[in-house]
């Protein structure tokens, strides 16, 4: 592209080179902040769902002290069976 302008071709070749630089240089900074932002949310992802377990099994805890011997026992009863299906399922037998 030929525009005519009282610039020489090597001041508009610094111009242009002046602005690629500036592009390459604010794109890596925005790649480099969208990379620490991702990992940012995945470490909060995974706060959340810990902290999330934590609080289930703190509870489900309390209502397991609290509850009836009967009650215990199919609890018992079912975690176990479902924990055989889970380790069955996985070696694929």
């Amino acid at each position: 592209m030929f525009i005519r302008s009282n610039l020489t071709m090597g001041q508009q070749a610094h111009i242009y080179a002046f602005g690629l630089t500036m592009l390459l240089a604010f794109g890596t900074i925005a790649i480099i902040l969208l990379f620490f932002g991702a990992i940012w949310l995945l470490f909060q992802a995974a706060f959340i769902l810990i902290g999330g377990s934590i609080e289930m099994l703190s509870e489900l805890g309390a209502v397991f002290q609290s509850a009836d011997p009967l009650v215990k026992t199919i609890l018992l009863l079912a975690f176990s069976y479902g924990l055989y299906r889970v380790l069955r399922h996985s070696r694929g037998k």
